[in-house]
């Protein structure tokens, strides 16, 4: 079965004040009037379980593409009249993802034709990404230092510290709590009838590493480079003295620790979609732009403004005037089983902080999640 025919493609956003807006349309010479947009957009509005819904209308099949966390967006494909949606489902779902990244950061680096002839996708978000987006939350890197010290917490104390803790009577614990849910690194229970209690299932760790794969590598695929490379990667985690250079196993409270914005700065780019897969790229090896461009089908702005972004970030370095790219840093977030807590639990139960009960059930949820491990 030949290539699935994408005739067409355009980007609506709903303006409070303006209607329906067009932001990019290709072909330039597609007609749309609001009458179409209205009809589309309101009618996949009213089914909320959906991102993707065909519609036709005006003797065009419309794919449809919303999604929550671009509210007022869509992204909108006219298909085929023999193209199956099912087929298409991934594909269109992935450029729907990458067109809507870009809209709503870099608008003005958006080329529909070439999305739509490279077929240039935005995978879903890692177990990485969504561990970083913790630290990127206020509010949640709280409950999780919380979590370190307690292991076990009723929703309830855990509402009133955080309340406590940030002075504030509107923060809403189920959304503070609610990427640390996604991520896996907290288990909400019912606990008898009605208790509500918070398990830390894995802890987390955020730092910059040697990019150690990508230096073995470079050896056979970019020789030329090496020397310059070492130096780059030297300077940053061992300069001579008086620099101290940076050691991620240093306590938070030594003045030579990287700093809790570092930590932060790495969750930003590990978060952001484009910027993160061109990382993954750069892990494996230094890479050209067409090397990036060619794994990844990603426009050639993307790439270049992802590279430019690892670059002032201390984490990609150039080379030849940028004809390479290299890390110099690999930030990463990994996590791990919080066995420091199982001391801290026992001692709980002993203070009858807790019952027996939940004890017993969270060894259990470590046991399932960590047993095999």
């Amino acid at each position: 079965m030949g290539r699935s025919m994408l005739e067409a493609m355009f980007i609506v956003h709903l303006d409070d004040y303006h209607g329906f807006i067009v932001e990019k349309k290709y072909p330039d010479t597609l007609t749309l009037n609001e009458k179409l947009l209205n009809m589309v957009y309101f009618e996949h509005s009213n089914e909320k379980k959906t991102n993707l819904k065909l519609s036709e209308r005006e003797g065009r099949r419309i794919v449809s593409y919303m999604h929550e966390t671009f509210p007022g967006w869509m992204v909108c494909f006219v298909i085929g009249e023999v193209d199956n949606l099912n087929l298409l489902e991934e594909e269109i779902t992935g450029m729907s993802r990458l067109v809507l990244e870009l809209v709503t950061t870099t608008p003005d680096e958006i080329d529909l034709e070439e999305i739509i002839r490279k077929r240039s996708k935005l995978p879903t978000s890692t177990e990485e990404q969504r561990l970083a987006k913790v630290f990127l939350t206020p509010s949640t890197a709280l409950i999780l230092e919380r979590m370190e010290t307690q292991g076990v917490e009723s929703a309830a104390r855990l509402s009133i510290w955080l309340k406590n803790e940030v002075q504030s009577d509107t923060v809403d614990i189920r959304e503070a709590v609610a990427p640390m849910i996604n991520s896996g690194i907290v288990k909400v229970e019912i606990i008898g009838k009605t208790k509500e209690t918070v398990f830390l299932m894995k802890d987390i760790f955020g730092y910059r590493a040697p990019p150690v794969e990508s230096m073995i590598k470079t050896e056979t695929t970019h020789p030329e480079i090496m020397e310059k490379y070492r130096k780059s990667v030297e300077t940053f985690f061992s300069p001579p003295p008086p620099d101290k250079g940076y050691n991620p196993t240093l306590p938070v409270d030594d003045p030579n620790s990287p700093i809790m914005e570092d930590r932060e700065q790495i969750a930003r780019i590990i978060s952001h979609n484009l910027h993160y897969i061109v990382l993954k790229c750069l892990r494996s090896g230094p890479c050209s732009i067409e090397d990036i461009m060619n794994q990844t089908s990603f426009p050639k702005n993307v790439v270049q403004n992802s590279l430019w972004a690892l670059e002032s970030d201390r984490i990609a370095v150039s080379f030849d005037n940028e004809r390479v790219w290299g890390l110099i840093t690999n930030p990463v977030i990994e996590s791990f089983i919080p066995e420091y807590v199982l001391p801290l639990v026992s001692r709980k139960l002993v203070d009858k902080e807790v019952n027996r009960e939940t004890v017993i059930r969270y060894l259990e949820l470590l046991e399932n999640a960590w047993g095999e491990s």
